[in-house]
């Protein structure tokens, strides 16, 4: 985080791209080892799930915009897999602990 507005510019650019061309309806991006599109049946893989939420969190440190809370709940919980509707408690996925 050097606090060059140029270089945030290019960030939220970018993920403004990335939202435009490959964001599905559960709010993550497709994909599965490369960018696809918004497809229904493109898909993406857990650990797409993790990182777009560490990243969204960075987003948020740096911007302070609620919108990436928002879009960290949603893409924390809506995608989250093996998921049932006789649960009743919401399902999160929890990065594991850095040593």
């Amino acid at each position: 985080m050097t606090g060059k507005p140029q270089y945030r510019q290019a960030v939220l650019h970018g993920y403004a791209k990335v939202d435009r061309d490959q964001l599905l309806a559960d709010g993550l991006h497709s994909s599965s080892e490369d960018l696809r599109g918004r497809d229904p049946l493109d898909s993406h893989e857990t650990c797409d799930i993790t990182d777009h939420t560490w990243a969204l969190g960075y987003l948020l440190q740096i911007t302070l915009d609620a919108k990436y809370a928002d879009r960290i709940e949603r893409s924390s919980s809506t995608p989250c897999p093996g998921r049932s509707p006789r649960i009743s408690r919401p399902c999160s996925i929890s990065p594991a602990p850095t040593r």
